[in-house]
């Protein structure tokens, strides 16, 4: 008779549990919170039907290229409303990140930052968005390559001048006055 009167005692307790829901989760909050396949709407999880939306990544904030900073800054969306992202700097291996993400310490040379986006059914953007740019740390030598002789009775003078880059933009100055743009050969008359 006990045995009777505990197995109708738990048996009344899984009733109560199950259906009149007593320990039952109050839903998600997030996409994390849902089993593989599902998202979070609303506090429910729901199946991925057919993800039939081609992914798209891009990349909206990215630095000036050539620059002389050592440091990078990253803004990238993607096409659909919810999407995790995987960032890959240079050669490096495909990792967890998130819009803005920042690089510190680069080193001179030629860097390429690529990013893709997963939705919510897994999906992976087979086309990453990549950004490529150079970072030039070190200034630029000039010489100068033809100027008048230091005796000279001519009211003018031309210059010539060179830099050790493969294309460098110049600044001249004439006797303390102010720095100008400038091109070789400059004449000053």
């Amino acid at each position: 008779m006990e045995k009777k009167g505990l197995l109708l005692t738990a048996l009344l307790f899984v009733f109560v549990l199950v259906f009149l829901g007593c320990g039952k989760e109050e839903g998600c909050k997030t996409n994390a919170d849902c089993p593989d396949g599902q998202i979070c709407e609303d506090g429910e999880c729901i199946p991925v039907e057919g993800d039939t939306i081609p992914l798209d990544t891009a990349i909206t904030t990215y630095p000036k290229n050539p620059t002389n900073s050592t440091s990078a800054t990253f803004e990238f969306v993607c096409n659909e409303g919810s999407c995790d992202f995987e960032c890959q700097l240079d050669s490096g291996s495909w990792e967890v990140c998130t819009s803005p993400i920042a690089y510190q310490g680069l080193s001179n040379g030629i860097h390429t930052f690529g990013v893709r986006a997963i939705d919510q059914a897994g999906n992976i953007d087979p086309s990453p968005a990549v950004y490529t740019w150079v970072i030039d740390t070190i200034p630029p030598d000039t010489a100068i390559t033809l100027n008048p002789t230091d005796s000279s009775n001519s009211t003018s003078a031309t210059f010539e001048f060179a830099c050790n880059e493969g294309s460098c933009s110049f600044e001249c100055q004439l006797d303390g006055g102010s720095w100008e743009v400038c091109w070789s050969p400059k004449t000053y008359s």
